[in-house]
C-alpha cells in the first residue's frame, strides 16, 4: 500500500509538471508532441519445476509502453508486459514510471526516474522481491567517443523469506559508445547506429527488472548465478558482494520514417566474476510512434 501511494504521488507530481509545461508551450510546439507509444519485443527467462528439478528457458515477451512526456522532458509511462510461451502465459508485470529525460539538446544527456514494478506472480516468470527502482543515467556527447554512466537502486519486500525482510539490489554501468547517423537514407528520414562497450557491476543476488542490469531479466543464463547466491544466503552466508559482473558489447539501431521508428538492439555479455564463463546475449526490437 505504501509503495502504491508513493507511486501515485510521483505520477501526480509528474503529471502536473507535464500539464503546466505543455500549456506553456502549446502555441509553438503542440501539446503532447514528445509523447510516444511503443511495443517492445524481447525474451525473458521462465522456469519449469518438476519435483526437485528446475529447468529454465527464454520465453517471448511483448511489452507495449505508453509514454506521456512534455517538451521539458518530464513524463509518466505505463507498460504491461506479457509472455506468450512457457507453462503459464499472460501478463507477468505492470510497470509505472515517473521521471525526466533529456537527449540531444546539450552535450550532456540526462535521465532519471522512479519505476514501480507490479508482478502478477501468475506466470512462469521467476519471482522477484525488487518492486521499486530509482534509476539515473548521464552521458557526454561533446566528443567522438561518448562516455556514459548509469545506476539502478532497487528495493522491495522479500515475501519468500521466512520473515519478510527488505531486499535491495544495486547495479552500475560505465562505458563508451559512438553514434553514426545518416539523413535521408532510402525510405528512411534518418538512420542511427550506436555501438557501445559497457562494464556492468552489481550484487546479482535477486532476479529483477532493473534498467542498469538487463542481463538479469532477459537471459536464462544469469538465473544460475542468482540461484547459487540464494543457496549461499540460506546457508548463512552474507549478501552477495558488489562486484564487476560482465563486459557488454552493445549495438543499437534506429530507423526513422516520419513519426514511426524501428529500434532493434542487441548485446553480448562476457562474464567476468561468475564461475560460469558462458557467453550469453540479449535482444530487443521496439516499434515506436511519436505523437
Amino acid at each position: 500500500m505504501k509503495n502504491m501511494v508513493s507511486t501515485l504521488c510521483l505520477v501526480l507530481i509528474s503529471y502536473l509538471s507535464f500539464s503546466q509545461d505543455t500549456e506553456k508551450n502549446k502555441d509553438d510546439q503542440g501539446a503532447g508532441k514528445y509523447s510516444s507509444f511503443q511495443i517492445n519485443f524481447s525474451t525473458v527467462p521462465t522456469q519449469s519445476i518438476s519435483g526437485t528439478d528446475t529447468s529454465y528457458a527464454n520465453s517471448f515477451s511483448i511489452a507495449p509502453v505508453l509514454d506521456i512526456r512534455s517538451k521539458s522532458g518530464w513524463g509518466i509511462s505505463y507498460s504491461p508486459a506479457m509472455i506468450t510461451s512457457g507453462a503459464k502465459t499472460g501478463i507477468y508485470m505492470h510497470t509505472l514510471s515517473a521521471g525526466f529525460e533529456r537527449y540531444g539538446k546539450t552535450n550532456t544527456d540526462l535521465a532519471f526516474s522512479y519505476n514501480h514494478f507490479i508482478a502478477t506472480n501468475k506466470t512462469s516468470v521467476p519471482y522477484t522481491p525488487i518492486s521499486n527502482e530509482i534509476f539515473f543515467y548521464t552521458g557526454y556527447t561533446g566528443s567522438w567517443i561518448h562516455p556514459l554512466i548509469s545506476a539502478s537502486f532497487g528495493f522491495g519486500k522479500d515475501s519468500s523469506a521466512a520473515v519478510g525482510k527488505t531486499a535491495t539490489e544495486l547495479a552500475l554501468q560505465a562505458g563508451v559508445n559512438h553514434t553514426f547517423d545518416w539523413d535521408e537514407a532510402g525510405p528512411f528520414s534518418s538512420i542511427e547506429l550506436t555501438p557501445g562497450l559497457i562494464l556492468n557491476a552489481g550484487n546479482n543476488q535477486y532476479f529483477s527488472f532493473l534498467s542498469a542490469s538487463k542481463y538479469l531479466a532477459h537471459s536464462k543464463q544469469m538465473l544460475k548465478t542468482i540461484k547459487k547466491n540464494e543457496k549461499n544466503k540460506k546457508a548463512g552466508s552474507s549478501s552477495a558482494p558488489f562486484q564487476i559482473s560482465n563486459l557488454e558489447l552493445d549495438t543499437e539501431l534506429q530507423l526513422q520514417s516520419g513519426r514511426f521508428s524501428l529500434q532493434p538492439e542487441g548485446s553480448i555479455f562476457i562474464p567476468i566474476s561468475s564461475g560460469d564463463h558462458t557467453i550469453f546475449g540479449y535482444w530487443q526490437v521496439g516499434l515506436n510512434y511519436s505523437f
